[in-house]
């Protein structure tokens, strides 16, 4: 049953009257735990979404959003960084970061730093200390070999408690998303900088206006609560003690760079809350109600292939791979799902329990489509394909 009812407050400013966009019932909690048997894959836990929009602030969140049913420990892995098209990605942002923030003979904290990756291209590039905070790091060796003596992981979530979170930088990539109340986050670094102006941070976020633009409702994902545009940013920020200097589009414009100082208590919430306001509502609406349309148009697509004798996989088992699963596949067409990470290979994917496999599985497979979940990945992935020599058709959703 949706927990939206009109009164409901923004989680970001405030503000009353959010509007319902999107219901997607029973989706599965964690779009990147580890499940072992399709069995337990299937039955994995789930979770509905009401994902609605602010008005005011242009945020949107899953209004139906339990905190109790998402703990992330051991068995996740959102490694992208298997992929060589990622890895430059992340190398290019790691130079413009230590351009720009000067980061030689600093100390950089990290949170949410996954296996270490973005760690070790800083600090193969600068001079510079890291703190690491992930609960579910596994062991890096080529990251504490170079990093010895200058780099320390924290398996644990972040807090300003633990005095060696102090830092003279700090970075967050794709974690914010994960806060129901993503002010609690920026609150917890700003009170750990104990009133000092100035200090640079680096934000990453999925960004909100190219889901609803592209029509990608399978950006949509439980783990997910909270979704940005750069106006919500602004003020979600300002509002927590930081100026923005700066939001850029990344990676093709699926995500949304912030760069920010702290500034002193409440400055610049006033205009932030002017800029950036574009006018997104009738892109907003239109989103809501094409969504289940687009689904419809796939779960007839994908029916018609099977009908046909024809068989498919998918490429990429993150958030975009699970959710399409999950909401189009209703007839089982797609029967591998295809990801670099060898973590994954071997499991099965949350709620529809396909088997996930590695690329030379489709070589023996053979299927008749292999669709691919991120456009950002299909020239790499094509030249994958022709290297298994397939002719098999390759399509971006």
């Amino acid at each position: 049953m949706s927990r939206y009812n009109g009164r409901a407050k923004c989680p970001v400013c405030d503000a009353r009257g959010l509007k319902p966009l999107v219901r997607l019932p029973s989706m599965p909690v964690y779009a990147n735990l580890l499940w072992d048997t399709s069995e337990s894959a299937k039955n994995c836990p789930r979770g509905d979404i009401d994902l609605c929009f602010c008005p005011r602030c242009q945020f949107l969140t899953n209004l139906s959003f339990n905190p109790d049913l998402v703990s992330y420990s051991g068995g996740y892995d959102n490694t992208l960084a298997h992929s060589a098209v990622f890895r430059a990605y992340q190398h290019g942002l790691a130079e413009r970061l230590v351009d720009r923030f000067g980061l030689s003979g600093l100390t950089l904290v990290e949170i949410g730093c996954g296996n270490g990756g973005f760690l070790l291209a800083l600090l193969q590039l600068a001079d510079v200390k890291a703190i690491g905070f992930d609960p579910n790091y596994v062991n890096n060796t080529e990251l504490q070999s170079l990093g010895q003596g200058r780099v320390r992981i924290i398996r644990d979530y972040y807090s300003q408690r633990d005095r060696t979170s102090e830092g003279d930088v700090f970075i967050c990539r794709h974690v914010l998303e994960h806060f129901q109340i993503p002010s609690s986050l920026l609150k917890e670094i700003r009170r750990s900088t104990r009133g000092k102006t100035g200090v640079p941070i680096y934000f990453e976020v999925p960004n909100a206006l190219y889901m609803i633009d592209n029509l990608f409702v399978w950006d949509v994902i439980y783990e997910h609560p909270s979704y940005f545009t750069p106006h919500a940013l602004r003020v979600l920020f300002a509002r927590s003690g930081f100026e923005i200097e700066e939001v850029t589009e990344e990676f093709g414009g699926q995500y949304l760079g912030v760069f920010a100082r702290t500034v002193a208590s409440g400055r610049g919430i006033r205009e932030a809350e002017r800029k950036d306001k574009l006018d997104v509502d009738a892109r907003v609406e239109s989103f809501g109600h094409a969504v289940h349309t687009l689904i419809e148009e796939w779960s007839h697509e994908l029916a018609s292939f099977k009908k046909a004798g024809k068989c498919a996989a998918i490429w990429g088992v993150g958030s975009k791979g699970v959710t399409f699963l999950n909401l189009a596949d209703k007839e089982k067409t797609v029967s591998w799902a295809v990801d670099l990470n060898p973590r994954k290979q071997g499991c099965f994917v949350p709620g529809s329990g396909q088997p996930i496999v590695p690329p030379s599985a489709l070589h023996d497979n053979k299927p008749d489509l292999v669709l691919v979940m991120n456009p950002q990945y299909k020239d790499e992935i094509q030249e994958q394909v022709r290297a298994l020599g397939l002719t098999v058709e390759v399509q971006t959703l």
